[in-house]
């Protein structure tokens, strides 16, 4: 359990701190490994170079996969979101910390961890009378997410079917039939997270990030159209590798490291969207 929350800070920023970029993992994951090629961590060890004024922190969660999609529960997507909203707003007591922009870069199923987050949030932060302004400000405080293998949709059953299945098999290491079963379930929880998170998309910039790489007699364990939210606004690129190894860098000079810290400096860079700057 030594890798759950939001543990040590993992580059603390220079003085003045202007932006906090957040790394969240998918199943079975790790706060440090899911973002470790070669002994370097990359969000630990490059991106503080590139971008010196920002602080970097990993959220780690041991869900229980077979309650992971469920409507609620400990272990559910919401419970979760919930956690990770707890634990970011104790990293921003003061009122400048309160202040900060920030940044999501999240990979497979922490994704929909980090959306139900959004949502949880700006929905506190719409509340007649708001008893968590911590949490309430941290959707307001997004500037983007950037999504690496992330399935967003899950109405057509028999294509979420598959999706789970493979994570079942590659991601998770475990086909039996009651582990996959809870996971096809979960199309609805999908759903629902994509409908939701249609109301703060619009204040959010998106960068989302395909696997290049396919598994033999498999496939990509997330295909294009899934890993999409088919926003207007979404930029889309791809990253060299399969699911598990496409956040996995350990050079500067990986076209994957280039792709994706150039994201988060573009994000930064842009500032708040226009609706967001409005308010929403």
């Amino acid at each position: 359990m030594a890798n759950i929350g939001m543990r040590e800070v993992l580059f603390e920023g220079t003085n003045p701190t202007n932006v906090d970029i957040v790394f969240v993992h998918g199943l079975n994951g790790d706060r440090l490994a899911t973002w470790t090629k070669d002994k370097i961590c990359w969000p630990r060890d490059l991106l503080k170079d590139d971008i010196p004024s920002s602080r970097i922190m990993s959220w780690g969660y041991d869900a229980n996969v077979m309650n992971f999609l469920d409507v609620a529960g400990q272990s559910s997507v919401a419970a979760l979101a919930l956690q990770l909203l707890e634990d970011l707003a104790r990293r921003r007591r003061t009122a400048e910390e309160m202040q900060r922009p920030i940044i999501f870069v999240v990979h497979s199923l922490g994704g929909l961890v980090v959306k139900d987050a959004l949502t949880q949030s700006y929905n506190e932060s719409r509340a007649e009378r708001v008893l968590k302004p911590k949490i309430a400000s941290i959707k307001s405080k997004t500037l983007g997410v950037i999504f690496a293998g992330t399935p967003h949709r899950g109405a057509d059953k028999a294509k979420w079917g598959k999706i789970a299945t493979n994570i079942a098999t590659i991601v998770l290491k475990d086909n039996n039939s009651a582990l996959v079963g809870a996971l096809c379930r979960g199309s609805e929880t999908l759903e629902r997270l994509q409908n939701d998170f249609a109301r703060v998309i619009d204040s959010l910039r998106i960068y989302t990030f395909f696997e290049d790489y396919r598994y033999p007699k498999i496939g990509k364990i997330v295909d294009n159209d899934s890993a999409s939210l088919a926003a207007a606004h979404e930029h889309k690129q791809v990253l060299p590798g399969n699911h598990s190894d496409m956040i996995k860098f350990s050079r500067k000079d990986d076209s994957g490291y280039e792709r994706v810290s150039g994201a988060i400096l573009d994000i930064l860079e842009a500032g708040p969207m226009e609706s967001q700057r409005q308010g929403a």
